[in-house]
């Protein structure tokens, strides 16, 4: 993970599958860490290499009666299907605290649509190089 600590990051739970994912098909994987519920990971290939990010969500949620957007895939859900998520910044400004918030699918399992991996990048880009 790209915005971690390796405390962090070795206390991740990697998905059971996780080795049998068919990666060329996939544009991310998202998952949330079952033994900590606040947890969760996003992980994508970019110029041939794994970048990932730790994702924090928001403790509290939006009203269930409402309509939400998430914002990397742009689907229309129940409030309680979307989170905001929150990623510490990479470097210097991740260790003074400074994070970069999204509103995203809240089990991270966007659907697929021809501009997930545009804004899925702009994310990335904005946590990992502030």
């Amino acid at each position: 993970m790209s915005n971690c600590s390796r405390g962090d990051a070795s206390a991740m739970t990697l998905p059971k599958d996780f080795a049998e994912r068919d990666w060329p098909s996939l544009t991310f994987l998202g998952w949330r860490d079952p033994k900590l519920d606040q947890r969760g990971y996003v992980l994508r290939w970019r110029d041939g290499k794994p970048v990932g990010l730790l994702l924090r969500a928001a403790g509290s949620s939006m009203s269930r009666g409402r309509a939400a957007m998430c914002l990397l895939c742009q689907a229309v859900r129940t409030a309680d299907e979307v989170t905001l998520f929150t990623a510490r910044r990479a470097g210097d400004a991740g260790r003074r605290g400074d994070t970069v918030g999204t509103y995203m699918c809240a089990a991270l399992n966007c659907l697929p649509g021809d501009d997930l991996a545009t804004r899925l990048d702009a994310f990335l880009d904005e946590v990992l190089h502030p």
